[in-house]
């Protein structure tokens, strides 16, 4: 847990009612305002473990902890619907879990995307909410929490329950009756943590907005045979003119996105802040946000973005993760006792590739930055080892060949250590300094990215398109976003995802579906299409063009160990 926040930790024991006590304990990686100790208390007894930025919705002054305001509004809560009211205004990432002592009850939850972990496990007497897997009870099955809503446990010593209040549609009221709006269609919640769930009266008001249900009446494909697909200008010639304001708007709500996740943080970098706490003048010019940059559309577009608000003399990082791959070709020495062949490794993977094409492309159009790109390869035997010291318990409870994957590349990306191109040209180590680490997840979900998109498409219409989208949204919480904040937290950084910011998905799920993805059009074109026109106007002209290549494949490491396996499997290394 440490890891996860190293700045200070905090631990207190809190009578829950005559029969129980809970044990609180909080790692702090400090951001904003003053270091502040964790659990959160104040003198009612009330106490509140927070993991979370509130970018939107409540005011937090830039020189305030959020996590106290968040308190300190909590404890003048009443009632549920207050309760309700004020996580509602909360956009941005958070997990939590709040002790409301004048009414014995326990508050916990996840935002509506999941962006950070929070695991629940029921074992021998003992319940226990945590970031990620510990070893408290040592033989206990640890669960993630649904992000389906807020959770309240009673504890009162006669009744003990578990309620959800689940999210709605933003444009249901503050506190609406439960009935269709709450947003995942919860009708009989499953158990939870050994115990039976019932729904609360009132619904979590998001800012989500229903996704436009609009198709067009005809599937038109007659444009691609107009055009001449070869042009490095190509996408121009697919923009229409109801396409020119989306563009320019989208570019507006994705940099504001970008700001406040690049803005919204401590002074100084991670390798500075030990002693940055201890003087508050010290300077420090090092990077503090990175990017995990494959060179794919959706990174470069972040970095490019990122570039704007970020201060000139500070350095960006661009972690490019590479797994070793056999090459095919061999040297056979000669001789009457000679060796046998030597197998010639590599790191030449398409990331690698593209990343560096990005690169250039970046240093074309922000010639003043300095952009360290991090060259990270990594061996097989260190994949290896690394999955079975760390890795496995992080990825846990989700355990498939696809989660290994992209659990590992993550994981060794995030750590941010590897080899850049020094002043004079040659290769010197490098390991990131940065605290921020801004993520593309979200942008193929919402803007039709997967092949698995295509294939609905061409079965399905536009309306089978719609229904796949609609689908990767709602589910994007238990699919891969809590394993990912568990891999990238185990280096002390945080993960930001200005994709999934509350306005640009809000902003999104209002355009009519062709005009953001038109699948009539080639891979490479069609797919996230209004995006790539969004990179091309900000002058990112081949990047804009990239099709997608998933992180598992671009880094090799679905090739480095077995070639077989399918990414649904359940994956025997991390057992």
């Amino acid at each position: 847990m440490k890891r996860r926040g190293p700045d200070v930790q905090g631990l207190k024991t809190i009578k829950l009612n005559d029969q129980q006590s809970g044990v609180f304990y909080g790692c702090t990686l400090h951001f904003r305002g003053d270091l502040t100790q964790q659990p959160l208390t104040v003198q009612d007894g009330s106490a509140l473990l927070w993991n979370g930025e509130i970018f939107y919705g409540l005011q937090v002054p830039a020189d305030e902890n959020d996590g106290s305001i968040l308190l300190n509004k909590l404890s003048l809560c009443s009632s549920d619907g207050e309760i309700s009211i004020i996580f509602s205004q909360i956009k941005g990432p958070f997990a939590f879990v709040y002790w409301q002592n004048c009414k014995k009850q326990l508050w916990f939850g996840r935002d509506i995307f999941g962006r950070r972990s929070l695991l629940s496990s029921a074992s021998d007497g003992i319940l226990s909410i945590a970031s990620l897997k510990t070893s408290i009870v040592s033989d206990s099955y640890w669960s993630e929490i649904p992000a389906h809503g807020i959770y309240r446990m009673d504890l009162i010593e006669s009744v003990q329950s578990l309620t959800l209040f689940p999210w709605c549609y933003e444009d249901s009221e503050a506190t609406p009756p439960l009935d269709t709006c709450n947003l995942f269609h919860i009708e009989t919640p499953e158990a939870l943590c050994g115990m039976p769930l019932t729904l609360g009266p009132h619904a979590i008001s998001t800012s989500f907005s229903v996704l436009c249900a609009e198709v067009p009446s005809v599937t038109d494909t007659s444009q691609e045979d107009e055009v001449d697909l070869t042009s490095p200008d190509v996408l121009d010639q697919f923009v229409q003119p109801e396409h020119e304001e989306l563009i320019e708007e989208l570019i507006s709500v994705l940099g504001e996105a970008v700001r406040i996740r690049v803005e919204c943080q401590a002074q100084v970098c991670h390798h500075c802040m030990p002693a940055f706490l201890k003087n508050k003048g010290l300077d420090c010019d090092h990077s503090r946000v990175a990017v995990l940059f494959s060179g794919g559309i959706d990174s470069l577009v972040i970095a490019a973005l990122a570039d704007r608000y970020v201060a000139t003399n500070e350095p960006i990082d661009l972690l490019n993760v590479a797994f070793q791959q056999k090459s095919n070709k061999s040297i056979q020495k000669s001789g009457k006792n000679a060796e046998p062949e030597e197998v010639i490794y590599h790191y030449n993977v398409p990331d690698r590739k593209t990343g560096l094409e990005g690169l250039q492309q970046l240093e074309e159009i922000a010639p003043l930055r300095k952009w360290n790109f991090v060259e990270i390869n990594i061996p097989v035997e260190e994949l290896q080892e690394t999955r079975s010291q760390r890795v496995c318990d992080l990825v846990y409870p989700l355990n498939t060949v696809l989660d290994d994957s992209i659990g590992c590349a993550i994981w060794f990306a995030a750590r941010g250590k590897g080899v850049r191109t020094n002043s004079c040209g040659d290769f010197e180590p490098y390991e990131t300094t940065a605290r921020v680490v801004l993520v593309g997840m979200g942008a193929d979900e919402q803007l039709a990215g997967y092949s698995r998109h295509r294939v609905k498409f061409n079965t399905g219409g536009w309306p089978g398109l719609l229904q796949e989208i609609r689908m990767e949204i709602e589910r994007i919480s238990s699919r891969n976003l809590g394993r990912d904040d568990r891999i990238i937290s185990d280096h002390s950084r945080e993960s930001r995802f200005p994709f999934l910011d509350e306005n640009v998905v809000k902003f999104l799920s209002q355009i009519p579906i062709w005009l953001k993805a038109n699948l009539t059009l080639p891979r490479g074109i069609g797919e996230k299409f209004l995006l790539r026109c969004s990179a091309h106007r900000i002058g990112l002209k081949s990047g804009a063009l990239l099709p997608k290549r998933a992180i598992q494949f671009g880094s090799r490491i679905a090739k480095a160990e077995n070639r077989k396996e399918k990414a649904s499997d359940v994956c025997q290394r991390l057992e």
